[in-house]
């Protein structure tokens, strides 16, 4: 009949015990990975910003008169005529009014 203080059951009784402790091990790691992922989820990718803007009785009043919002002098660049031509030309001439850089 082997001793229970013999040598071969103390290895086995630690060899076992060793086990009952690994299996606690991951079931802590199990706990504390499902507690870290409910404290600090995964970030998503960051979105565009999103920019609204609310009319305001003046963006109204502008649209209804026919504003398209883009800067006065891309809408004279191809409508200006031959007499508004020559006149822009005698300004830049005296000195006046400066040519924008620019423009060409």
């Amino acid at each position: 009949m082997p001793d229970r203080f013999s040598i071969e059951n103390q290895i086995e009784r630690d060899e076992r015990a060793m086990e009952r402790i690994a299996v606690a091990f991951e079931h802590i790691a199990a706990v504390a990975q499902a507690w870290y992922n409910r404290t600090y989820p995964v970030r998503s990718e960051a979105s565009d910003a999103t920019v609204t803007h609310i009319p305001t009785p003046e963006d109204a009043l502008k649209e209804d008169q026919g504003a398209t919002g883009e800067p006065l002098d891309d809408w004279l660049t191809d409508v200006i005529g031959p007499r508004e031509q020559k006149l822009v030309e005698g300004e830049l001439a005296k000195g006046s009014v400066e040519r924008d850089p620019t423009k060409s």
